[in-house]
C-alpha cells in the first residue's frame, strides 16, 4: 500500500520488485531484519592487530596513574584515526573512541587541559 503511494506521488512506472513483499511482510519472530550471523564483521575482528598497533600508538601518550582504572590519553580520536590509516589501518574516529572506550580510556583530558590553560586568563580579568 505505501510502495504504490509513493509510486503514483513520484508517477513511477518501474515495475514491482520482487523483494517489495519483504518490506510489506510482518517482521521476523523475534524482531530479527537479518538472519543471525549476518552483517559486517567488527573491525578488530577484521583486523586483528589494529587494537595492538593502537595501543602502541598512544602508549606514550597515556596519562593517568598505572595502578589506578582511570587512563586517559593526550591525542584526539581525529589525529590517531589519521595516523592508524597511515599505518595501512583504514578506521575512523568514532571507531577509534568506541575502540579506547573499550580499552578502558578516558578522552576527557584534551577538556581538563583546555581548562588549565584557561582558567588563569579568565582569573586576570
Amino acid at each position: 500500500m505505501r510502495v504504490s503511494l509513493v509510486r503514483r506521488a513520484c508517477a513511477c512506472r518501474a515495475r514491482r520488485s520482487p523483494r517489495i513483499g519483504e518490506i510489506q511482510e510482518e517482521p521476523a519472530v523475534g524482531g530479527r531484519v537479518r538472519r543471525r550471523g549476518a552483517g559486517r564483521k567488527p573491525i578488530t575482528q577484521s583486523d586483528p592487530r589494529l587494537v595492538q598497533t593502537l595501543e602502541g600508538l598512544i602508549d606514550e601518550q597515556t596519562r593517568g596513574d598505572p595502578e589506578s582504572a582511570l587512563r586517559w590519553i593526550c591525542k584526539s580520536t581525529r589525529s590517531i584515526a589519521r595516523e592508524l590509516d597511515q599505518q595501512k589501518h583504514p578506521i575512523s574516529h568514532m571507531k577509534v573512541a568506541q575502540i579506547l572506550h573499550d580499552l578502558d580510556y578516558s578522552l576527557q583530558s584534551i577538556a581538563k587541559l583546555r581548562r588549565v590553560q584557561i582558567t588563569p586568563i579568565a582569573m586576570r580579568s
